[in-house]
Order: structure tokens, then C-alpha cells, then sequence
């Protein structure tokens, strides 16, 4: 793979991500591509499967239980059992609009990437159920973009379960759930609130609606 990596760092690659095992030349590889791209004032980086620790893990199929300090990216295709086309695989079993979204959030919100695989058919065709699944998706994500793009995660765990998820920005922290909530929402996690902070609905049809928020007498916040 040696020849291949240099290549691509050749090509001004800044992101090297390998999915290699075994006896490999990655230590030689890195410390001549890191030290080029230091002398170019670049930053580079490399994944945890070239063969060194790397700078980000890449679990497959699979996602972290809590918030991680440093940088993650998960790895998924729609199909759940194949990257690549399996004809085998029931329309019905893809990953749909809902479970794309949610895993998103979730991982966002744990200081992570989602790196979603399509696996097209031989002829370069995407399944049209992968393409509605994926609109569908699309259209939630852009109206909510706000809540997930150039945000990062809060440094406390939700305590109200698996469906309660946060991400800030410089000027806001966004509450994420998963499912539908009753008429109150009531959070005990330790949340940047106080007393005049205004909370309003990111995306959807009520998107920029003032919603009233209280704190409660056990110091919870409700919503």
C-alpha cells in the first residue's frame, strides 16, 4: 500500500483514511508525509486502521455510548448488512429517512462524523428506495442545520435517557430528541440556562417559535 499512500499524498491529500491489517510500512509513511505537510503549513490526519494509533478512531456498524474528547467518525452503509449492492438484502431492511436522521444527531452530538455508504448498484444506480430515504433525510437535515452543521458537543452526558441529545454553538445550545416529546420536557442534565433565555423550535413547520421554559423547583428545566 506504500506506493498507493504516497500518491495520494502527492496529490495534496490532507485526510488519509486506511482500512489495512497486518504488517504494514505506515510508521515510514507518516513521518515523511507529516513532516512535508509541517514544512507547507498544513495539517493532515490520519485514521486509527493504517497501522498506528491514528488521530481519529473509525468504529464500523457501530457508535460510541458517550461523548468523546477526541474526534470519531462512524462508518454505516443503508444496507445494513453490505457496503456494496447485495441483491439479497429486502428493500424494507435500508436504513430509512428516521434511522438516518437520529444516527446523525447521535453521533454528531457525541463529537463524531457519520460517514454513510450508499453501495450503488454495478451500473453506478442508486436503489430509488435509498433515494427517497435519503430526500427525506435531506430535507430534515436542511431545515435543522443549524442544530448539527459547525456545531460541537456539550462535555455532560444527557441523564434523561437515549433519546435526549445536546450540541452548541459559539451563540447557542440545541436539545435534540429523538422522539416525539409529551407537552412538557423536563431535563435534569446541567445546561447552560438562565433566567431571560429565550427557546425557540429549530426547523419544521414551527421553526422560530418562541416556546416557554421555566425552571423548576428541584433546579430541573422544563420545556
Amino acid at each position: 500500500m506504500l506506493p498507493e499512500m504516497n500518491i495520494l499524498a502527492d496529490m495534496g491529500t490532507e485526510m488519509m483514511w486506511c482500512d489495512i491489517g497486518g504488517p504494514n510500512k505506515t510508521a515510514e509513511f507518516a513521518s515523511s508525509w507529516f513532516n512535508r505537510a509541517m514544512i507547507q503549513g498544513r495539517q493532515v490526519a490520519l485514521n486509527a486502521r493504517c497501522g498506528l494509533p491514528g488521530d481519529f478512531d473509525t468504529p464500523e456498524y457501530a457508535q460510541y455510548n458517550g461523548v468523546q474528547r477526541q474526534k470519531w467518525e462512524s462508518s454505516a452503509g443503508m444496507d445494513p448488512y453490505s457496503y456494496g449492492f447485495n441483491r439479497a438484502t429486502p428493500l424494507a431492511s435500508y436504513m430509512n429517512a428516521s434511522a438516518i436522521v437520529t444516527t446523525l444527531v447521535d453521533i454528531v452530538s457525541k463529537n463524531g462524523n457519520f460517514l454513510l455508504d450508499i453501495g450503488p448498484t454495478a451500473n453506478g444506480t442508486i436503489l430509488d428506495i435509498e433515494q427517497q430515504h435519503l430526500r427525506e433525510a435531506g430535507r430534515w437535515i436542511k431545515s435543522h442545520a443549524e442544530a448539527i452543521y459547525d456545531t460541537s458537543y456539550w462535555v455532560v452526558a444527557p441523564e434523561e435517557g437515549q433519546h435526549i441529545r445536546f450540541t452548541t454553538s459559539q451563540d447557542a445550545f440545541y436539545i435534540h430528541c429523538l422522539i416525539r416529546p409529551n407537552a412538557t420536557l423536563t431535563l435534569s442534565s446541567p445546561i447552560p440556562w438562565v433566567e431571560g433565555d429565550k427557546l425557540t423550535v429549530v426547523g419544521g413547520h414551527m421553526h422560530g417559535v418562541e416556546i416557554p421554559s421555566i425552571k423548576t423547583g428541584d433546579g430541573k428545566r422544563s420545556v
